[in-house]
């Protein structure tokens, strides 16, 4: 894919580095799980099956900012209050057969520095995808995530 432009990618990544953001999400996912779409619906409201020759897909980073609304005070009704919050979103691609165990293991640890949340992605439709899928389950993906944070002797919120 061409190195293009997009203003809705430049407007999210204007907004600072996505590597400071307060919320740093890493998808860990089998490859061809729908994690691109995923990641076009959360950030950009835009939906597509069909992601190969989405521009918005050069890039593994991409940012937002949610803005959201709270009373303070529940008693107070005039307490109402809106805060927003900047999120990244890091896509470091799918794991497949051209990968070594050790370099899922390598590509997991090196995504730790990124995020402080990590979302493990799996295709509805393939339950292969969640628990027999082999080397590239979920299960499996998880068992590889809880060795490098073991290993970094780091925490993170997994969903």
């Amino acid at each position: 894919i061409a190195d293009e432009a997009d203003h809705r990618y430049d407007a999210g990544i204007a907004l600072g580095d996505p590597n400071t953001a307060q919320l740093r999400v890493v998808i860990l996912h089998k490859a061809e799980c729908g994690a691109s779409s995923f990641l076009l619906k959360c950030i950009y409201n835009e939906f597509n099956e069909e992601t190969y020759d989405n521009k918005l897909l050069q890039w593994d980073q991409h940012q937002m900012q949610y803005r959201y609304e709270y009373q303070a005070d529940d008693t107070n009704a005039e307490s109402a209050t809106s805060e927003k919050i900047r999120i990244s979103i890091f896509d470091l691609a799918g794991f497949d057969d051209s990968q070594s165990q050790q370099e899922i293991d390598d590509r997991i640890g090196e995504s730790l520095s990124l995020c402080n949340v990590v979302l493990l992605m799996y295709s509805a439709t393939d339950t292969a995808s969640f628990d027999n899928g082999g080397e590239f389950s979920m299960r499996a993906i998880k068992n590889a995530l809880d060795r490098q944070l073991a290993k970094e002797n780091q925490r993170k919120i997994v969903l």
